[in-house]
């Protein structure tokens, strides 16, 4: 797989990956959540001033699958992890379904958010989150007290980001 540079969906790989906070357990906050994330990039086009419909996240979850689908090869395309063919897809969705006894909605939203979250730095170059007053909390993925996330500092904060993304 050629390297993803500058990929239009960063900040959804972020979230998906735990750089950015959760704000909850539920259906529609993993919907929120995953709005929020789009919607940091404002180099597509929706509806700021509205709440986006759970079919609006979907069709840019696909959107970003897609662009990461472009920089497969072929015996990548055929390795089962990408879900790459059609019914290989909707298979996997339907498992979900039944596993997680959920919408079809949300079991699509898990699996593209979970191919997103297994990208790994050789597959994708992401560009390092910046936390300043009013951006997204860093992920309480990195802590194990949640309460303690929420009094990290920003410069804190971008501190991680900096150990992790400015290695060579």
């Amino acid at each position: 797989m050629k390297q993803i540079q500058n990929f239009r969906f960063n900040d959804l790989v972020l979230y998906c990956k735990g750089w950015y906070e959760s704000s909850g357990n539920t259906e529609e906050s993993f919907f929120n959540d995953l709005e929020r994330a789009i919607k940091m990039d404002d180099s597509h086009y929706y509806y700021n001033h509205r709440k986006m419909h759970k079919s609006e996240v979907i069709h840019f979850l696909l959107n970003a699958l897609d662009l990461v689908y472009e920089h497969l090869d072929n015996d990548e395309k055929r390795n089962g992890r990408w879900y790459y063919s059609h019914s290989s897809f909707y298979e996997e969705v339907q498992r979900r379904m039944h596993l997680y006894d959920c919408s079809q909605e949300y079991a699509i939203a898990l699996l593209v958010h979970g191919i997103l979250q297994g990208l790994t730095k050789d597959e994708i170059k992401l560009n390092k989150p910046v936390y300043k007053k009013g951006s997204w909390r860093l992920g309480s993925y990195w802590d194990d007290n949640p309460q303690k996330s929420r009094s990290m500092t920003y410069k804190y904060m971008n501190k991680r980001a900096s150990m992790m993304f400015d290695k060579k």
